[in-house]
């Protein structure tokens, strides 16, 4: 077990999916930082976890609703295309768990799902902890944020799981022996 008084605050989500998802989609309650003095509500939508995303990234749709201003613009490139885009502030909520200010976004085009709008990427995934576990009746997903410096490593899990199943192993047989002497 993790003794988390040692580290700053933690916060994390977990969530699970029944079945194979194709996706990872959580919550995400986004609006501009309140330094900005914006009038802008804030807006719940599904964002999509995207690991081959280097930024996050809010659809040209949604950014259009909150009636956001512009901080900037930038260069992306795209699977398709490379496009100078607006820029963003905004602070993102993800399940009302995990709190991340003052994040820059570039505004995009997302998915054709028009439910999704908001992408989360590298850039975001960087400051936490990320885990994908199968389950017998799914998938769980869960995100903790500031990462730790203990990580989450399957193989030195494996490692002591099979060094201790050995270490049972080794003491019924001398058990046994010594039952039979």
């Amino acid at each position: 077990m993790i003794n988390y008084k040692k580290y700053p605050p933690v916060t994390a989500f977990t969530t699970t999916a029944k079945g194979y998802p194709r996706e990872i989609i959580t919550q995400v309650m986004i609006r501009p930082p309140s330094y900005l003095g914006l009038e802008a509500p804030e807006e719940m939508t599904r964002a999509i976890w995207d690991t081959g995303a280097t930024g996050s990234v809010i659809s040209k749709e949604l950014a259009s609703i909150m009636n956001l201003i512009p901080s900037g613009k930038c260069k992306v490139s795209g699977v398709h295309d490379i496009a100078v885009v607006n820029t963003y502030e905004l602070d993102i909520h993800i399940l009302r768990d995990v709190i991340i200010r003052d994040v820059t976004v570039s505004e995009g085009q997302l998915s054709s799902d028009p439910r999704i709008g908001f992408l989360i990427g590298m850039d975001i995934i960087n400051l936490g902890d990320f885990a994908y576990s199968t389950k017998p009746d799914g998938h769980m997903f869960s995100f903790r944020i500031p990462g730790i410096p203990e990580p989450i490593d399957f193989k030195a899990d494996i490692d002591e799981y099979i060094t201790k199943q050995r270490h049972k192993q080794l003491t019924k047989k001398a058990v046994k022996k010594m039952k039979r002497k």
